[in-house]
Protein backbone atom coordinates (compact mmCIF):
# COMPACT_ATOMS: atom_id res chain seq x y z
CA UNK A 1 0.00 0.00 0.00
CA UNK A 2 1.04 3.52 -0.89
CA UNK A 3 2.73 5.68 1.90
CA UNK A 4 -0.06 8.00 0.38
CA UNK A 5 -2.82 6.06 0.96
CA UNK A 6 -1.94 4.69 4.26
CA UNK A 7 -1.71 8.31 5.63
CA UNK A 8 -5.27 9.12 4.31
CA UNK A 9 -6.26 5.87 5.41
CA UNK A 10 -5.30 6.21 9.06
CA UNK A 11 -6.02 9.77 9.37
CA UNK A 12 -10.23 8.85 8.06
CA UNK A 13 -9.75 6.52 10.67
CA UNK A 14 -9.07 8.88 13.73
CA UNK A 15 -11.42 11.39 12.55
CA UNK A 16 -14.36 8.79 12.58
CA UNK A 17 -12.90 7.85 15.92
CA UNK A 18 -13.13 11.36 17.46
CA UNK A 19 -16.82 11.71 15.87
CA UNK A 20 -17.75 8.15 17.69
CA UNK A 21 -15.93 9.24 21.59
CA UNK A 22 -17.52 12.60 21.01
CA UNK A 23 -21.57 11.17 19.99
CA UNK A 24 -20.70 8.65 22.60
CA UNK A 25 -19.77 11.70 25.26
CA UNK A 26 -22.92 13.63 24.12
CA UNK A 27 -25.22 10.47 25.06
CA UNK A 28 -23.77 9.78 28.48
CA UNK A 29 -24.52 13.61 29.14
CA UNK A 30 -27.83 13.54 28.29
CA UNK A 31 -28.44 10.10 30.19
CA UNK A 32 -27.23 11.53 33.19
CA UNK A 33 -28.59 15.03 33.13
CA UNK A 34 -32.01 14.38 31.45
CA UNK A 35 -33.14 16.04 28.13
CA UNK A 36 -35.08 18.97 30.16
CA UNK A 37 -31.19 19.77 31.34
CA UNK A 38 -30.25 19.91 27.58
CA UNK A 39 -33.30 22.32 26.87
CA UNK A 40 -32.73 24.71 30.09
CA UNK A 41 -28.95 24.89 28.54
CA UNK A 42 -30.58 25.41 25.43
CA UNK A 43 -32.86 28.57 26.49
CA UNK A 44 -29.86 30.05 28.43
CA UNK A 45 -30.76 29.53 32.10
CA UNK A 46 -27.47 28.61 33.65
CA UNK A 47 -28.83 28.71 37.13
CA UNK A 48 -30.94 26.95 36.12
CA UNK A 49 -29.11 24.01 35.06
CA UNK A 50 -26.17 24.44 37.46
CA UNK A 51 -29.80 23.70 40.42
CA UNK A 52 -30.57 21.08 38.09
CA UNK A 53 -27.82 19.31 37.24
CA UNK A 54 -26.82 19.22 41.32
CA UNK A 55 -30.26 18.01 42.03
CA UNK A 56 -30.56 15.34 39.39
CA UNK A 57 -26.95 14.33 39.32
CA UNK A 58 -27.01 10.49 40.72
CA UNK A 59 -23.25 10.41 41.29
CA UNK A 60 -23.34 13.50 43.29
CA UNK A 61 -26.26 12.15 45.32
CA UNK A 62 -23.77 8.66 45.84
CA UNK A 63 -20.68 10.89 46.95
CA UNK A 64 -22.74 12.94 49.44
CA UNK A 65 -24.68 10.24 50.64
CA UNK A 66 -21.98 8.13 51.22
CA UNK A 67 -19.91 11.02 53.54
CA UNK A 68 -22.87 12.49 54.71
CA UNK A 69 -22.15 15.65 53.91
CA UNK A 70 -24.32 18.88 52.57
CA UNK A 71 -23.98 19.28 48.60
CA UNK A 72 -21.64 21.91 47.78
CA UNK A 73 -23.05 25.00 46.26
CA UNK A 74 -23.75 24.66 42.16
CA UNK A 75 -20.68 26.83 41.03
CA UNK A 76 -18.45 24.65 43.03
CA UNK A 77 -19.79 21.15 41.56
CA UNK A 78 -19.16 22.75 38.33
CA UNK A 79 -15.73 23.37 38.56
CA UNK A 80 -15.26 20.29 39.78
CA UNK A 81 -16.06 18.69 36.70
CA UNK A 82 -14.55 21.08 34.61
CA UNK A 83 -11.91 20.77 36.24
CA UNK A 84 -12.23 16.69 35.48
CA UNK A 85 -13.27 17.45 32.37
CA UNK A 86 -10.26 19.63 31.37
CA UNK A 87 -7.72 16.95 32.71
CA UNK A 88 -9.32 13.87 31.01
CA UNK A 89 -9.02 16.48 27.88
CA UNK A 90 -5.23 16.58 28.41
CA UNK A 91 -4.95 13.38 29.21
CA UNK A 92 -6.39 12.19 25.81
CA UNK A 93 -4.39 14.65 24.27
CA UNK A 94 -1.26 13.53 25.49
CA UNK A 95 -1.92 10.29 24.25
CA UNK A 96 -3.06 11.39 20.98
CA UNK A 97 0.30 12.94 20.90
CA UNK A 98 2.26 10.16 21.95
CA UNK A 99 0.23 8.15 18.95
CA UNK A 100 1.18 10.44 16.22
CA UNK A 101 4.88 10.83 17.75
CA UNK A 102 4.76 7.01 17.46
CA UNK A 103 3.48 6.75 13.99
CA UNK A 104 5.93 9.87 13.08
CA UNK A 105 8.44 7.84 13.85
CA UNK A 106 7.81 4.70 11.78
CA UNK A 107 6.70 6.57 8.59
CA UNK A 108 9.53 8.86 8.65
CA UNK A 109 11.04 4.73 8.59
CA UNK A 110 9.01 3.74 5.76
CA UNK A 111 10.17 6.79 3.42
CA UNK A 112 13.84 6.30 4.54
CA UNK A 113 13.40 2.65 3.59
CA UNK A 114 11.40 3.42 0.03
CA UNK A 115 13.59 6.51 -0.66
CA UNK A 116 16.86 3.78 -0.23
CA UNK A 117 14.79 1.04 -2.64
CA UNK A 118 14.32 4.02 -5.04
CA UNK A 119 17.94 4.75 -4.89
CA UNK A 120 18.91 1.67 -5.36
CA UNK A 121 16.46 0.99 -8.47
CA UNK A 122 17.12 4.20 -10.28
CA UNK A 123 21.21 3.11 -10.14
CA UNK A 124 20.26 0.01 -11.31
CA UNK A 125 17.99 1.30 -14.10
CA UNK A 126 20.72 3.78 -15.30
CA UNK A 127 22.83 0.80 -15.64
CA UNK A 128 20.55 -1.58 -17.97
CA UNK A 129 20.30 1.53 -19.49
CA UNK A 130 23.91 1.88 -20.34
CA UNK A 131 24.40 -1.54 -21.16
CA UNK A 132 21.74 -1.78 -23.87
CA UNK A 133 23.03 1.50 -25.68
CA UNK A 134 26.73 0.00 -25.36
CA UNK A 135 25.10 -3.34 -27.34
CA UNK A 136 23.75 -1.82 -30.05
CA UNK A 137 25.25 -1.93 -32.67
CA UNK A 138 27.02 1.44 -33.61
CA UNK A 139 25.47 3.49 -36.98
CA UNK A 140 27.28 2.64 -40.12
CA UNK A 141 29.33 5.77 -41.01
CA UNK A 142 28.05 7.36 -44.56
CA UNK A 143 30.52 8.56 -46.77
CA UNK A 144 29.99 12.36 -47.75
CA UNK A 145 28.03 12.49 -50.56
CA UNK A 146 29.87 13.72 -53.79
CA UNK A 147 29.02 16.44 -56.61
CA UNK A 148 26.20 15.10 -59.12
CA UNK A 149 27.10 15.31 -62.95
CA UNK A 150 24.82 14.30 -65.35
CA UNK A 151 25.55 12.23 -67.93
CA UNK A 152 26.14 14.58 -71.32
CA UNK A 153 25.18 11.90 -73.87
CA UNK A 154 21.60 12.48 -72.00
CA UNK A 155 18.80 13.64 -74.28
CA UNK A 156 15.31 14.69 -72.73
CA UNK A 157 12.48 12.91 -74.60
CA UNK A 158 10.30 14.70 -76.99
CA UNK A 159 6.92 15.88 -75.21
CA UNK A 160 3.51 14.29 -76.37
CA UNK A 161 1.91 15.84 -79.02
CA UNK A 162 -0.99 18.07 -77.99
CA UNK A 163 -4.74 17.06 -77.47
CA UNK A 164 -8.08 18.88 -77.06
CA UNK A 165 -8.54 16.91 -74.08
CA UNK A 166 -8.83 18.44 -70.59
CA UNK A 167 -8.17 17.90 -66.88
CA UNK A 168 -11.00 17.56 -65.16
CA UNK A 169 -9.95 16.21 -61.16
CA UNK A 170 -6.17 16.20 -59.94
CA UNK A 171 -5.90 13.87 -56.74
CA UNK A 172 -2.50 13.74 -54.96
CA UNK A 173 -2.67 10.40 -52.55
CA UNK A 174 1.20 10.71 -51.91
CA UNK A 175 4.32 12.99 -52.38
CA UNK A 176 4.93 12.59 -55.95
CA UNK A 177 1.63 11.00 -57.32
CA UNK A 178 -0.29 13.04 -58.85
CA UNK A 179 -3.40 11.53 -61.30
CA UNK A 180 -5.12 13.70 -63.24
CA UNK A 181 -8.59 12.72 -64.23
CA UNK A 182 -8.52 13.50 -68.22
CA UNK A 183 -12.14 14.06 -70.30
Amino acid sequence: MSLDVQLAHDHAAWVQFCKKENAVQMRNAIKEVGPDAVDKLGNGSVKDLQIHLLKNSASARKLFASTGEIAPPAGRQLQESASQMLKRQQKVAAAVEHHIARETEDLQMQIRTEAKERRRLQGELKHLRTAERMRRQAPIQVKGATRFDPDPDFVPKPLPPCTKRAVLSVDQRATGLTFFEMG
